[in-house]
């Protein structure tokens, strides 16, 4: 009779445990991601005159740039690439940055700041896609931008609010990957101190908070809901404290004295319309199978776009976001065509 019993009890399956996370909202987030992609494109393409030969253009060109970095990706890459990747570029950074210094005059904290911003991204493309080509073609993407950023018409303070801000993503995506508490409470610091530059960062907290949300375990809701909070709320709250208390130095805000050249005229269009493709291709990951830590940059990246709509800013304009789409057109170009769940 026991016998009898141990031989059920060995023949009946177990129920698979049911997994946590934002598996739930994929088709959501799918579609925000999609809304989002398709305004950056449609934001960049030629409107006046309007024809569809140069429509075609555009966007063959930008497809082109897709599916090359695509083919890079069918390349077995060693496990190396990433590091390399995250020392050669920000140490590129900080090297041009000094030579601008020496020549222009130009401030090189701002560089120190571009090359941080750099590796958070990096980091954060690692965390997103284990495999090395994603953190390559982010490392190709935000390189090729590199002449629109390092002459944009930021201030000082603005790239330390950029900086905060990729180092807060990178904290949340951690968290939601590794299930680890305090460091959601670390990426609400790093994206509330932020909140000090502007608005911007408040509407990108929000975003980020509910990314948090959705990627928060049931077990321990309760404690990340305090974290969600603290990541929506201290932006604001530290922007209207800082409103009239922060010091207007000259130095946080100094604009850039660097100007762009003919090359950052002529590629800021068609960056920001790879960006948007590569977020396309993202899209379709939301639709076949769960990307968790995804929804983090994507729900922030939602949520700076419906400030730069509230403000009338055009998304042609997105550069603040430039980082974080970088980081997530690599992504989605890497993670394309892969078999679900690579």
């Amino acid at each position: 009779m026991a016998k009898s019993r141990t031989q059920s009890k060995k023949a009946t399956p177990r129920a698979p445990a049911k997994k946590t996370g934002s598996g739930g909202y994929g088709v959501p987030l799918g579609a925000l991601c999609l809304l989002l992609a398709l305004w950056l494109v449609y934001n960049t393409v030629t409107l006046e005159p309007f024809s569809w030969g140069l429509f075609a253009e555009e966007i063959i060109l930008a497809l082109c740039a897709v599916f090359a970095l695509r083919l890079l990706g069918m390349a077995k890459l060693a496990n190396w690439v990433p590091v390399a990747c995250i020392i050669l570029l920000c140490a590129g950074i900080v090297v041009y940055g000094a030579a601008a210094a020496a020549k222009s005059g130009a401030d090189v904290t701002r560089f120190l700041c571009l090359a941080g911003t750099a590796a958070c991204m990096l980091l954060t493309a690692r965390q997103l896609d284990a495999k090395p080509d994603g953190t390559l073609f982010c490392a190709l993407l935000f390189a090729a931008s590199l002449p629109v950023l390092v002459s944009q018409q930021t201030t000082l303070l603005e790239e330390f609010m950029r900086l905060l801000l990729t180092a807060g993503v990178l904290a949340a995506v951690f968290a939601v990957k590794e299930k680890l508490a305090w460091l959601a409470f670390l990426a609400a610091g790093l994206i509330g101190v932020s909140g000090a530059a502007g608005f911007y960062a408040v509407f990108f907290g929000a975003g980020a908070a509910a990314g948090l949300l959705l990627g928060a375990p049931k077990r321990e809701r309760g404690i990340w809901v305090l974290a969600v909070v603290l990541t929506a709320g201290l932006p604001l709250v530290v922007r209207l404290l800082a409103a009239d208390r922060l010091p207007q130095s000259a130095a946080l805000f100094a604009q850039n004295v660097l100007t762009p050249g003919v090359l950052a005229l002529a590629i800021k269009t068609h960056m920001i319309r790879i960006y948007g493709m590569g977020l396309l291709l993202l899209a379709i990951r939301f639709f076949v199978g769960r990307e968790d830590a995804l929804a983090v940059p994507v729900l922030a990246l939602v949520g700076a776009a419906l400030f730069r709509l509230l403000s009338r800013s055009p998304a042609a304009e997105a550069w603040m976001d430039a980082p974080m789409l970088a980081c997530l057109a690599g992504v989605g170009i890497a993670k394309f065509a892969r078999p679900k769940g690579r």
